[in-house]
């Protein structure tokens, strides 16, 4: 009886190491010298949807990105919300849809400025082209999600909402690919420690064989607060 416990535990522990060895995590902090940064550019809004264009030098990415109401109600229901998504498939490579209160910043662009205000144009410096062509690769749908942690939380108070889908929005929670994960900080410091944790609890809840790639970001802005935005691709449809 013994013996038959301690094979089914052997089994049950391989089966664990194998899920996390098929796990990929992109240390993305130092991007090589020669990496292309990657840019962004807000093409145009509609009511419901806005096109963007995430492009290095030589290639480019056409996205739509849809906000995620707070909550849905008789006019704004989830339905109607689940058909806007369905409609603009086919005219994108892909779909980001993003909290409300969430920004592109939260995964590190930042805004170029130009004399010609016609042209709102971002500059990414912690994650190249590459990241995100390969996060999109097989995500049809993206979630672009972000928290922040005030000076008495935990940086892992920050991330855990993050995955924590309200009840109106279980819809949401399926299967996760490829992920960025951005961490800002102003005043107040986190720690490596803070940081391997997060990065351990975001790739317990990606999907097996999935990579994640993260960074960190300055942000005097936060002053004693650490934002963390993380943008998460969606394998198996939005269903």
């Amino acid at each position: 009886m013994h013996k038959r416990m301690d094979q089914t535990r052997l089994e049950a522990f391989k089966k664990v190491q194998e899920k996390w060895e098929q796990r990929t995590l992109i240390d993305s902090h130092l991007i090589p010298a020669d990496a292309i940064n990657s840019h962004l550019i807000i093409q145009h809004a509609t009511d419901k949807v806005f096109s963007i264009r995430i492009f290095n030098n030589q290639e480019s990415l056409n996205l739509g990105c849809l906000v995620v109401p707070e909550q849905f109600d008789l006019i704004n229901t989830e339905a109607l919300f689940l058909a806007e998504i369905e409609n603009s498939k086919s005219q994108f490579d892909s779909l980001i849809l993003i909290c409300a209160k969430a920004t592109f910043s939260d995964i590190g662009f930042n805004e170029i400025i130009y004399h010609d205000d016609a042209i709102t144009q971002y500059r990414n410096t912690s994650f190249d082209f590459e990241n995100f062509k390969t996060l999109f690769e097989n995500c049809p749908i993206a979630l672009l999600r972000t928290n922040v942690a005030s000076n008495h939380d935990t940086v892992m108070d920050a991330i855990t909402p993050i995955f924590n889908f309200p009840e109106s929005s279980k819809s949401y929670n399926t299967n996760f690919g490829n992920a960025l994960l951005c961490i800002s900080n102003g005043m107040r410091r986190f720690t490596k420690i803070e940081v391997n944790d997060v990065v351990k609890y975001s790739l317990s809840k990606i999907t097996r064989g999935a990579s994640l790639c993260h960074s960190t970001l300055q942000d005097d802005s936060l002053e004693k607060e650490i934002k963390i935005g993380v943008l998460l691709g969606v394998t198996n449809g939005f269903k």
